[in-house]
């Protein structure tokens, strides 16, 4: 009977918090709604507490260790409102906890069965994160394949932990504890496990921040007219984080445009084309902060009320969205989304600051910044 209530409320648990992760307004009703189904199962099963608290904190623990580790080296990205990048959503710890609480009621069965424990975190675990990506809860890795067996592996270690972890409570709420030496090799043997899942991860981190990351120039045309103006498609570069695909990005100038001349007031157009969704509140954090990086503190205070203007020109987008960020001397800078204009400024010296974001110094990322610069030649003048 505990299996069968056990299974169904985990499900609950998974349900409620997976399907309101990706909304800005409702993800806190879905971490009350699955903490609620939680908490069901410490009323109903009062002998059971000690074990059901135990699982639940050791889950979350261990949750928030995997899932920001995985989060780091790019496996997925996760759906978050409260809890900064690259900590495990509040969603996904409430989710974490539902299923230690699972493990706690309902798979005794298990209990002493690791190798079993493992083959099902090994099958198990990227079908659970493989099931948020239709409601946008998770965003999986470049290849998908390799992020699904990436996470198969993570899981197989960290859901025999929990199975063991289980294990040792029911033996000491059944005076059967394990002797000392029993537990301490238990306890190495967890430790070896997370050691090992940390340097796996780390092969996977990216050796290299400065090559150019190309993108996919045939998504753009090879030249564009803005007003009276021609320009020419430069390079294509692609925002990636990590493994995770973002956007690419084309850079367009007139012909004679070099790397000394791009922010000193010649024209210039970035057109954006987008493989996930952002939403309009990123570009505004983002702006500010790689800003406050390219300017001095007296340009930054010279143009902050702009570049709070144009954040809030940016919406939220969405896979195949397109945006295009022009300038000429004429107009100023201009926001587009999918050909209908956003807003722009017209302000001498703001445009050359603001595309300082791509352009610049210390830009959003360098790889980006080399495939977008692939075609801008160098020199002192046109």
């Amino acid at each position: 009977m505990r299996l069968i209530v056990g299974s169904l409320l985990y499900q609950c648990v998974w349900f409620a918090a997976v399907y309101f992760a990706s909304s800005s307004v409702f993800h806190g009703l879905g971490v009350k709604l699955a903490v609620g189904c939680i908490l069901i199962q410490f009323l109903i099963w009062p002998h059971l507490r000690i074990r059901i608290t135990a699982l639940a904190v050791v889950a979350c623990l261990a949750g928030l260790f995997l899932d920001s580790l995985l989060t780091v080296i790019g496996i997925f990205d996760l759906a978050r409102h409260v809890m900064p990048y690259p900590l495990t959503p509040l969603w996904l710890l409430a989710l974490w906890a539902g299923f230690g609480v699972y493990i706690a009621v309902g798979l005794e069965g298990m209990y002493g069965r690791l190798r079993l424990a493992a083959l099902g975190g090994f099958i198990g675990g990227p079908l659970a994160y493989r099931g948020g990506v239709p409601f946008d809860a998770v965003t999986l890795g470049d290849p998908a394949w390799r992020s699904l067996l990436i996470i198969g592996v993570a899981w197989a270690g960290v859901f025999a932990m929990l199975v063991w972890v289980a294990g040792a409570l029911h033996r000491w709420q059944s005076d059967k504890a394990p002797t000392g030496a029993a537990a301490l090799r238990g306890l190495t043997r967890t430790l070896h496990a997370f050691l090992a899942l940390v340097g796996a991860g780390l092969l996977f981190l990216p050796v290299s921040s400065a090559s150019a990351l190309q993108g996919d120039v045939s998504l753009f045309s090879a030249s564009r007219r803005i007003g009276e103006v021609d320009l020419v498609l430069r390079g294509v570069g692609r925002l990636r984080r990590y493994m995770i695909n973002g956007c690419d990005i084309a850079l367009f100038t007139p012909p004679l445009t070099t790397r000394q001349t791009l922010l000193k007031g010649d024209p210039k157009a970035l057109e954006f084309v987008y493989f996930r969704r952002i939403t309009g509140p990123q570009f505004g954090e983002a702006a500010e902060e790689i800003l406050k990086r390219n300017t001095t503190p007296a340009e930054y205070r010279k143009y902050q009320a702009g570049i709070r203007q144009m954040s809030g020109f940016f919406k939220t987008v969405d896979a195949g969205d397109r945006y295009l960020l022009w300038y000429v001397p004429e107009e100023g800078i201009v926001l587009e989304l999918n050909g209908q204009r956003q807003g722009g400024i017209n302000e001498p010296g703001f445009a050359d600051v603001y595309f300082r974001i791509w352009l610049g110094a210390d830009p959003i990322d360098q790889r980006l910044w080399h495939g977008m610069m692939e075609h801008v030649p160098q020199g002192e003048s046109k």
